[in-house]
């Protein structure tokens, strides 16, 4: 084998561990492992030797020594090869050439050799050397045909027999790089990159040379390309410094396009939904996706350019004329975009975003005014967006959140691989923003107004705030070394965010930032950027912004352009016409007089200069424009405020004034909005003043607000603990607060005082508690606000009615309840409810209690209560909130009946012949089997269904009517996916019912087609979203199963990883120590099911919650159904590889083999074998303590079924009946 590895490394250059087993698999040549394939090359060391980065290969015939002449300590080292070093790469790169100093006489006569000679290829070096100068990569100076012949013209004579691929990277470095780059993006198709060249002696020992060619030419190195994706280490670079092959564009434009038709119109925003759905790619090459994902500022700039192209050909109606000089893209780029445009590969329908540009788009931000853990901001949106909602998706589901035209919305988030912010009116979506997670780098970072960075756009020198996990310490890479960094503590997490310290780090004077463990062991390595860009100088007002969320700027507006080798391109957008700007006028005020001076305009100003510096700003042009903010902070209900706004020049109006001196702002409102006409219509300006918000927080934070919120006593018992957070928009204010009743106040704090523009502070409400008990009737809670302690009414308070042995005694009329119970104490504001047990869609009837009846008492209904069971609750009417339906096993309950079971019955069996609502009512009053009219009546309470299935399973998971329910949501499979997707967005599910419904849904073979709302439905249970995608739609299934998954049918069956069996020392291990590395898992990694991490995740889970109980719940499970689920060891060798992995250990316990059980069931489940009731039970059971092993195990079983060949799940049962 070493000879074959030998062969293939010579062929390509050096590869890690990973790509090496990868081609050698695609050659034919077996290998069992990686640690099979390590150990053939230790075995072999006098041959191959492997780097700090894991990259293997060969070493030259006459530098090998004999085997026993290698010291020990040059073997090479085992394990899975990691691009997570503690070396930066530009740092090893300084320091080679370092070492070749002007003392080496051959290697300064080299470097210099370009200078001391007049021949053409010195010449044609030094011509390219200063073009280079100052640009990052090496395809801006243009490549093309002509080019590449005058390098082979002069090729023999840079390249004689005797010279070295070194040597050639130091005597014509330009040359070479122009070279190899040139080949890539005419040559490259994929495969072998060392192959095809027009001149002679080019192999993978160039690869070596480019590497220093780029750094003694100051280039970009694209280290990140290397750290983030393990890639062939010098193809990559060299590669990624042509930007895309030509080979490649078809596909790059195709992928570019969907995206901009999703309404991704900025290259922030594409480069956020392509990193959040790597899915995308599936057809795309690899340099394509590593070069767009991982280049950093370059590949950003490179696309914004490519964007501004496409916007270009639509503004000129497919007119096209445009230089590469203008456009700053290559020539074969703009040549291949216009042919692909006039063979209508291209269309204009899918280059024009489908949704709104002029939408203000929400943020993440942190550390802010309002709130100091991470928020997504919403914006305030004016009246024409009435009746659209908010939705905000993150790891734990979907919220949704009315559009507010009065203020920003912040919505608290926890720890995510991602969040999705979209708004929508009815199934039209306006606007889809993402904003990227903990999915790679175990961090987020924010500049210093709050804002985040995007990951995938590197680090810039400077300050920054960092939010990363406590126990991962970030460390600065200078060299060989690490340093500490200059860093200031800003806030420690709480709730969803407890673990995670936040920090203002000084990023100074270091090549790379390294995330590093306990033990200095680093996890995670950022590249650091030093750029200099231009930046737009001018009067931008505080407070003020115009309606998409663009600063407004009203004087003095120029840019600053700094020193650059490569003259600057300026366009000047003004209300959609566009100039060009030279850099002496783009320096003076209104950029050399082309703003006007007597009107509003919407300006965009875009800067090209070299990749990487690009700049892209849009603001409103306001000349002579003034607003003087209040400084003092507005109360809940201060109306009238008057905010003094001026211009000498420029008319504006509101709908509150018209040309007066002011705009008032409303109560309850902390913006005032006021419109200027511009050439291109009218533009709106949001002022935005302090106005006091509040929000209670425990076990679910609420958004910041002015509401009145109600607050019981066992929401004060909660073990989360109950408070009070309270926000001035960074005001520096006093606060205390008060609870009083009957105007008189019980109990206080003491008084606060919140920090000058730093965020909400927090109040404990728990201190209340005994003291609400004690006066046994409604409180107010107020907050005092400012020295003169002003009062502003932020809660109730309300005491639970502590009832017991209820009884409720009902006539045959149904008018009279005759009511006895048992209270521990005296309660005022008493209600008897009466909640229809089998109408769970109708509100409940409420009848107030006086608080001087004597028991026994009798009240009194009009009209008469319907026939049927009725759950009748006592409980304290707070006079506002909207009540919700309890337990049917709280002592404050009891079951009243209204007439006879016959009676009803035959009632129901009267108006279940043309009222749907009667036949639901029917199937969960005596169990009876739904019986539609048509499909439009299960259509009609299917929704209902689903939320009565989720409240009858929390109560009692066996209860015999949640069979028939799932009859009815069977019933509408057509559009099961729409009415499961609305379910999860109103919160209707609690943990793991998703995963239940899985369970029941794969048991009836239920698939439908793919619509809209199936993504919903991935993103919240895979499980369930396999399971009811019938797969008609190919490619989304593929690219659903590649983003939620971590797997898809192109990357082969048997790419999933089995896992490793457990043994008994993970048996033996401590269950809290087990719990420390499942959380580092969930928050560093967030393993996707089918991957590595994924299995991993599911056993360490099961395996920290067997324990939770009095007896061992895996053992327990295994003992009731292991017996009863047997599968043949016939199956086909994909699952047979994973059930032998999930096989107890040898010497390990019996329940070391739960993973097996599970599996099974879930087989006997997906087949739909004779024994699939068993199984669903199992899986029901287990799914309480292990949920990522039943979804996995099921997610195997559907996948099993659905991408093997042939009948091979047959030998499961006897007969198998597939959907």
């Amino acid at each position: 084998m070493h000879l074959q590895i030998e062969a293939i490394l010579s062929e390509l250059g050096p590869l890690t561990a990973d790509d090496l087993l990868e081609e050698m698999s695609d050659r034919g040549i077996k290998v069992d492992s990686a640690r099979v394939l390590l150990r053939t090359i230790r075995a072999n060391r006098h041959m191959f030797e492997r780097d700090e980065l894991g990259y293997i290969e060969v070493i030259a015939v006459d530098s090998r020594k004999p085997p026993a002449a290698r010291p020990a300590t040059e073997q090479l080292k085992t394990g899975v090869s990691s691009t997570l070093h503690r070396t930066d790469p530009a740092q090893r790169r300084a320091k080679r050439v370092a070492s070749n100093t002007p003392a080496n006489t051959k290697r300064a006569r080299l470097a210099t050799a370009a200078y001391d000679s007049d021949a053409p290829w010195a010449l044609l070096e030094v011509e390219l050397r200063n073009e280079l100068k100052g640009r990052r990569l090496v395809s801006e100076i243009g490549l093309d045909a002509r080019l590449k012949g005058r390098i082979s013209e002069v090729w023999p004579a840079i390249a004689p027999i005797t010279a070295t691929a070194e040597d050639i990277a130091w005597s014509a470095p330009a040359c070479l790089a122009v070279l190899l780059v040139t080949h890539g993006i005419y040559e490259y198709q994929g495969g072998s990159y060392w192959s095809g060249f027009e001149v002679k002696g080019i192999d993978h020992t160039f690869g070596k040379a480019f590497e220093a060619a780029i750094g003694r030419l100051d280039l970009e190195n694209f280290d990140q390309i290397i750290i983030d994706e393990p890639a062939q280490r010098y193809v990559s670079r060299i590669l990624a410094h042509g930007g895309i092959p030509k080979s490649a564009l078809k596909n790059f434009f195709l992928l570019l396009s969907e995206a901009l038709g999703r309404g991704h119109t900025t290259a922030d925003s594409v480069l956020t939904y392509w990193r959040t759905h790597r899915s995308t790619f599936t057809n795309v090459s690899k340099p394509v996706r590593r070069f767009m994902l991982y280049g950093g500022a370059v590949s950003h700039d490179y696309l914004a350019r490519c964007i501004d192209l496409i916007q270009l050909w639509a503004r000129t109606d497919g007119n096209l004329r445009v230089s590469p000089a203008d456009a700053g893209l290559p020539a074969y780029l703009i040549a291949e975009f216009r042919r692909l445009t006039e063979t209508g590969v291209l269309r204009r329908v899918d280059l024009t975003p489908k949704r709104g540009r002029n939408v203000a788009l929400p943020r993440l931000v942190c550390g802010t005014a309002d709130r100091q853990a991470p928020v997504i901001e919403l914006p305030e949106l004016d009246r024409s967006f009435e009746g659209a909602m908010w939705f905000v998706t993150e790891e734990g589901g979907t919220r949704r959140f009315p559009v507010s035209h009065y203020s920003d919305q912040f919505v608290d988030i926890g720890p995510s691989r991602n969040w999705q912010v979209e708004l929508r009116r009815g199934s039209d979506v306006i606007c889809d923003a993402r904003f990227e997670g903990f999915d790679h780098v175990p961090a987020l970072f924010f500049d210093m107004s709050g804002e985040q960075i995007p990951p995938g756009m590197g680090i810039e020198a400077g300050n920054i705030l960092v939010l990363r996990q406590r126990r991962r310490i970030l460390k600065g890479v200078v060299g060989d070394d690490m340093t500490t960094l200059d860093s200031a503590f800003y806030f420690d997490g709480t709730s969803a965010w407890s673990g995670f310290v936040c920090e203002e780090v000084r990023v100074k004077d270091v090549n790379a930032l390294a995330f590093v463990d306990d033990t200095d062991k680093i996890t995670r390595t950022l590249s650091v950027r030093t750029v200099v860009k231009p930046t737009l100088e001018g009067s931008r007002i505080d407070g003020v912004r115009e309606g998409t969320g663009a600063p407004v700027v009203s004087g003095q507006v120029h840019l600053h352009l700094p020193d650059s080798d490569i003259p600057w391109s300026i366009s000047v957008e003004v209300d959609g016409l566009r100039h060009t700007v030279t850099e002496p006028n783009a320096q003076q005020p209104g950029f050399g007089g082309i703003l006007p001076e007597d009107r509003a305009a919407f300006v965009r100003v875009t800067v090209r200069g070299p990749l990487g510096a690009d700049l892209r700003e849009s603001f409103l042009w306001v000349p002579t424009f003034s607003v003087k903010i209040p400084d003092r902070l507005l109360l809940p209900d201060d109306g009238g405020v008057k905010v003094p706004v001026s211009s000498k020049s420029v008319a504006w109006h509101s709908e509150s004034a018209k040309g007066a001196d002011a705009v008032s702002i409303g109560a309850g409102s902390d913006t005032a909005v006021i419109r200027f006409e511009t050439h291109n219509g009218p533009r709106d300006v949001h002022i935005k003043v302090a106005r006091l918000r509040w929000a209670v927080t425990g076990s679910v934070t609420n958004p910041l607000g002015a509401n009145v919120h109600s607050v019981t006593t066992d929401d004060l018992e909660a073990p989360e603990g109950l408070g009070l957070v309270v926000a001035s928009g960074g005001r520096p204010v006093s606060y205390r607060i008060c609870l009083s009743c009957d105007n008189e106040i019980l109990q206080h704090t003491d008084v606060q005082q919140s920090a000058q523009g730093r965020a909400s502070i927090r109040f404990d409400l728990v201190r209340f508690r005994d003291t609400l008990v004690d006066r046994g009737r409604r409180c107010d809670l107020f907050l005092h606000v400012g020295p003169s302690a002003l009062p502003v009414l932020v809660a109730r308070l309300v005491p639970t009615a502590e009832v017991e042995d209820l009884t409720i005694a009902v006539d045959s009329a149904g008018s009279t309840l005759t009511c006895d119970f048992l209270s521990r104490r005296a309660v005022s504001d008493r209600m008897l409810r009466l909640w229809a047990m089998h109408r769970p869609w109708e509100p409940p009837r409420s009848i107030p209690i006086d608080d001087d009846a004597q028991q026994p008492f009798t009240l009194q209904t009009s009209p008469p209560l319907r026939l049927g069971s009725y759950l009748a609750e006592i409980a304290v009417d707070d006079g506002w909130t909207e009540p919700t339906r309890p337990s049917d096993q709280s002592p404050s309950c009891a079951i009243v009946t209204v007439g006879s079971e016959q009676d009803l019955r035959t009632n129901l069996a009267l108006l279940s012949a043309h009222d749907p609502w009667a036949v639901l009512e029917q199937t969960l009053a005596f169990r009876i089997a739904p019986r539609f009219a048509d499909r439009t009546d299960s259509l009609e309470v299917a929704q209902t269904a689903i939320e009565e299935w989720t409240r009858l399973r929390a109560v009692n998971a066996r209860d015999d009517r949640l069979p028939l329910l799932i009859d009815v949501l069977t019933a509408s499979r057509e559009v099961l996916a729409i009415e499961l997707a609305e379910a999860i967005e109103s919160g209707a599910f609690r943990s793991n019912d998703l995963l239940h419904l899985a369970v029941e849904l794969i048991g009836r073979g239920l698939s439908g087609p793919n619509e809209p709302a199936m993504a919903r439905l991935w993103a919240a249970e895979p499980a369930l979203g396999l399971a009811l995608h019938d797969g008609s739609d190919t490619e989304s299934l593929h690219q659903l199963l590649r983003e939620h998954t971590g797997w898809a049918p192109a990357d082969g069956i048997g790419e999933i990883a089995p896992g490793d069996q457990v043994n008994q020392a993970w048996l033996a291990r401590d269950p809290q120590q087990i719990a420390q590395i499942q959380s580092f898992l969930q928050q560093d990694l967030i393993p996707r099911p089918l991957t590595q991490d994924g299995v991993t995740q599911a056993t360490l889970e099961w395996l920290s919650n067997r324990s939770r109980g009095p007896h061992d719940l895996a053992l327990r499970h295994m003992q009731t159904w292991e017996g009863r689920l047997h599968v043949s060891s016939s199956l086909d060798g994909f699952i047979q590889d994973h059930l032998r992995a999930q096989n107890a250990a040898r010497g390990a316990q019996q329940v070391a083999g739960f993973g097996r059980s599970i599996l099974c069931a879930a087989l006997h489940l997906a087949t739909q074998s004779p024994n699939q009731i068993s199984a669903a039970l199992s899986l029901h059971e287990a799914a309480e303590f292990a949920p990522s092993l039943v979804r996995r195990d099921l997610l195997l079983a559907l996948i099993f079924l659905r991408f093997t060949p042939g009948d091979v799940v047959a030998p499961v049962h006897s007969s198998r009946k597939r959907p």
